[in-house]
């Protein structure tokens, strides 16, 4: 274990921006676990570079692994020092985990910032909630993006997602704001089918009770091979 915050480096064998780990500064290493007090102090050791909280295309940034960890001190510092796409990736990442706390953290911070794109942006986060699984930052973005109904291609593709992942309370939730449990993709699979493919048998069952008896997801009309 670590002791004095400012043994770190020596501790470390390293310079506060160089590789420790692989590829891992030990800035991302204290990010990912949410040490408040290391970041801040090697924030502070490095001058508070711009270049400590950035990193090139494809891998991650401190404030990502920040909200993957989930620790809303440690976002709400490196949030600060980000810019607006480094923010919605770490959204996004948080959003794909179920990371509620940090999730809502960077949500504010984002509307803040007050972008053009805010409703396209948020709307692209949403398949990530389906995945994550969390009820409630679905509903958030949800909320967000009110105005963009469920009955569209992308959110035909959500209840798939969810009930796919499944994810009874967000398929509940998709569900109850209006996505179609009757569409089939391009392969005629719909919700359904994928929930029932991967065993997720409270989901079928609640997907059943949207489904007409007689329609041809309960008869297997115009089913194809799995994808």
């Amino acid at each position: 274990p670590i002791g004095n915050l400012y043994d770190l480096p020596t501790t470390l064998g390293v310079a506060s921006d160089t590789v420790a780990v692989g590829s891992w500064t030990p800035l991302l290493a204290a990010a990912r676990y949410g040490h408040h007090d290391a970041v801040w102090y090697l924030l502070d050791l490095a001058g508070q570079s711009a270049d400590e909280t950035t990193a090139p295309a494809g891998e991650w940034t401190p404030l990502q692994l920040a909200a993957l960890g989930d620790s809303v001190a440690t976002v709400d510092l490196l949030e600060a020092r980000a810019d607006a796409e480094d923010c919605w990736e770490a959204l996004d990442w948080a959003a794909w985990a179920g990371r509620a706390a940090a999730f809502r953290v960077l949500l504010d911070k984002l509307r803040a910032r007050r972008p053009e794109d805010w409703l396209d942006r948020v709307s692209s986060v949403v398949q990530s909630a389906a995945v994550g699984g969390d009820r409630g930052i679905v509903e958030q973005l949800l909320d967000e993006i009110a105005g963009r109904p469920l009955d569209t291609p992308r959110g035909r593709m959500l209840l798939a997602v969810a009930a796919r992942a499944g994810h009874l309370d967000v398929v509940r939730c998709f569900l109850e704001r209006g996505a179609d449990p009757l569409h089939r993709d391009d392969r005629s699979w719909s919700a359904l089918h994928k929930a029932a493919a991967e065993g997720h048998a409270a989901v079928v069952a609640t997907l059943l009770d949207r489904i007409p008896p007689g329609h041809s997801l309960r008869t297997g009309a115009g089913d194809q091979d799995p994808p």
